[in-house]
């Protein structure tokens, strides 16, 4: 059994209340069976959520009846996409500029509620009257977790150079400049300008180090016939 983990369903995208949508009861109560045989007695919740959006009464009525039948316990949660309830017309906004739509536009993806927000015990309690057992468990399962995190550090797994180099930053210019002359031979003078301007602007960042951890990496999954992301990775995340 693995140690240390509490997963829960999730919200409608998880695999047992996209059973409960689709009809399929028994099948989303296997499902949740099987993760508390994986995760234990206490170690799996069935998460019970309201947005005020359609599906969910349909949902939360599924996940009880699988508590009643099972005795899987319950937990009640939220999403959180802002902090506030008046944040939402916000983060509506944030999402046109980010997909480059405006408000106006009937086609664009959009949140369907506003509830949405980090809300308060007694707001989670109300929405759940029935089940203040689920309330209490929340803070149960907080209660558990032991989060020590130091601030100030970089928390990145070790990269070891080759054999034969010692300076994480030659290593680093040598990735750049052998993928440079890989995929741009022949490349005009201003081409190389903006390469010096990038591997400089990593050094001054001290990045190297962790753009060589998102290489290796990169050629493991290539490799390995796995599927990779053509998303550019931003240097500060990328590993």
């Amino acid at each position: 059994m693995p140690r240390g983990s509490s997963p829960w369903p999730a919200c409608q995208s998880g695999e047992v209340p996209r059973k409960l949508l689709a009809g399929d009861y028994e099948g989303a109560k296997a499902a949740a069976l099987e993760m508390r045989a994986l995760f234990g007695e206490d170690g799996y919740y069935l998460e019970l959520q309201d947005h005020k959006l359609p599906n969910d009464p349909a949902i939360n009525q599924g996940l009880i009846r699988i508590h009643q039948e099972t005795g899987i316990p319950l937990v009640v949660t939220n999403d959180a996409h802002y902090l506030r309830r008046e944040d939402a017309e916000m983060q509506d906004t944030l999402m046109c500029i980010q997909m480059g739509k405006t408000v106006d536009d009937p086609n664009r993806l959009r949140m369907e509620t506003s509830e949405l927000y980090v809300k308060s015990t007694e707001e989670m309690a109300a929405l759940f009257p029935d089940y203040p057992e689920a309330v209490e468990n929340t803070v149960k399962i907080a209660e558990l977790c032991n989060m020590d995190f130091q601030f100030g550090v970089h928390h990145l797994p070790e990269f070891k150079l080759p054999e034969g180099y010692t300076d994480g930053d030659a290593y680093f210019q040598k990735l750049c400049e052998e993928g440079f002359a890989r995929r741009y031979p022949g490349a005009p003078a201003e081409y190389r300008e903006r390469l010096g301007h990038e591997v400089g602007g990593n050094r001054t960042s001290c990045w190297p180090t962790r753009w060589g951890l998102s290489a290796r990496w990169g050629l493991w999954i290539t490799s390995s016939s796995s599927p990779i992301s053509s998303a550019m990775p931003r240097g500060g995340a990328s590993p």
